[in-house]
């Protein structure tokens, strides 16, 4: 069962987030400081359960597209994703993206990016972001090919430019790279 997440949950979801990340704390301080910011959107934070325990975890935030004029654009990251380790392979994280994205469309927001493995985010309609006219610092760790972003079905005019993160993902950045 996917739901949004509640206050109560927070140490649920912090396990989660420490078991999914093999212990890096990165990601956990990266939702602590999501939350405590503008950028949190709590529609857009989920968790998964089954038999009642907390099993996944997926945030959707703002950020913001900065075109050649400087404009800035909301958009969405889709950022940590996380399954508790005995559980994954088994559609939970799956399910986690498919409700984020669903509501995100009804929510009328043009585009979702990403930060990911290229070979599992395709399969939720995501492509090279580069190919959308949007790019991405990404940690030195990252290949290019893990800057992704989706389009809301049927929109025809989005933003064009740079992705422009919220202070609160300096948590998980260390030097960035464009792809």
């Amino acid at each position: 069962m996917v739901r949004s997440a509640r206050d109560d949950d927070a140490d649920a979801i912090e396990v989660v987030l420490i078991e999914a990340f093999e212990a890096d704390d990165r990601p956990a301080a990266l939702v602590r400081a999501l939350r405590a910011s503008p950028a949190h959107l709590p529609e857009l934070e989920l968790v998964a359960e089954r038999g009642g325990v907390v099993v996944g975890h997926v945030v959707l935030s703002r950020v913001h597209v900065v075109d050649a004029t400087r404009a800035r654009h909301p958009v969405l990251a889709l950022s940590p994703l996380s399954v508790r380790v005995a559980v994954q392979r088994t559609g939970v994280g799956g399910a986690l993206v498919l409700e984020a994205l669903s509501r995100a469309d009804a929510s009328g927001e043009p585009l979702v990016t990403v930060e990911g493995h290229p070979s599992y985010y395709p399969r939720f309609g995501f492509g090279l972001a580069r190919e959308l006219g949007v790019t991405m610092a990404l940690p030195n760790w990252a290949p290019p090919e893990a800057a992704m972003a989706r389009l809301r079905p049927r929109t025809r005019h989005w933003p064009q430019g740079r992705l422009e993160y919220p202070a609160a993902f300096e948590t998980v950045l260390e030097e960035e790279q464009l792809p």
